[in-house]
């Protein structure tokens, strides 16, 4: 049984990252997940030490690891204007595409996921869907600590995780994640 990966980022001024594995018949875990501030810098200092060839976390890396990344998405109206912190993950999305990581952005590629495609798990609110998404996480094991993490929080590395498990329900169709997680199919919005 040959083990499968998604490598998911959230980057910005605190970056998550997660790595998932699954299989024909296994449902997905969280091998690993990170989380580091430092904005730009900080994901060079992390692609420095685990990018091919730097030892332990992917000597296979990208020949079998798919990757996914939060799309940054600027917000609109509502008194917000952007500033140099809050259009960081764009700045990292252009390192992880120089990088060869991710492709250049494209609408139809579905490894560039917009923020709402995490919060699958039910809620009418912003704060519900993160709250429904955290128990849900917790509930199948897949739910990482701050102190785990060495950050104040998790925000980051809990956005990362989503969008790994995002990619394998709902792109890749995963049926033993379905089955693992879901009761039935309904409990996880489209």
């Amino acid at each position: 049984m040959t083990a499968n990966y998604v490598l998911a980022f959230d980057p910005g001024k605190s970056s998550g990252i997660a790595l998932l594995s699954y299989s024909e018949t296994e449902p997905a875990r969280l091998v690993k997940a990170w989380q580091f501030g430092n904005g730009v810098q900080g994901l060079l200092d992390w692609l420095e030490n685990y990018y091919p060839n730097s030892g332990w976390l992917l000597p296979f890396w990208l020949s079998e690891v798919v990757v996914v990344s939060e799309k940054f998405t600027p917000l609109q109206g509502k008194g917000f204007a952007q500033t140099l912190d809050s259009t960081l993950p764009l700045v990292c999305e252009g390192v992880l595409i120089a990088y060869g990581i991710m492709p250049v952005y494209d609408s139809k590629e579905k490894r560039w996921q917009r923020p709402s495609l995490m919060y699958r798990h039910g809620g009418s609110t912003l704060a519900e869907k993160k709250k429904r998404s955290r128990a849900f996480l917790k509930k199948n094991g897949l739910y990482v600590l701050p102190k785990e993490l060495g950050t104040p929080d998790n925000n980051d590395a809990i956005s990362a995780i989503l969008h790994g498990l995002n990619y394998i329900t709902h792109t890749l169709n995963h049926r033993p994640t379905w089955d693992a997680y879901y009761e039935t199919e309904s409990e996880l919005s489209d």
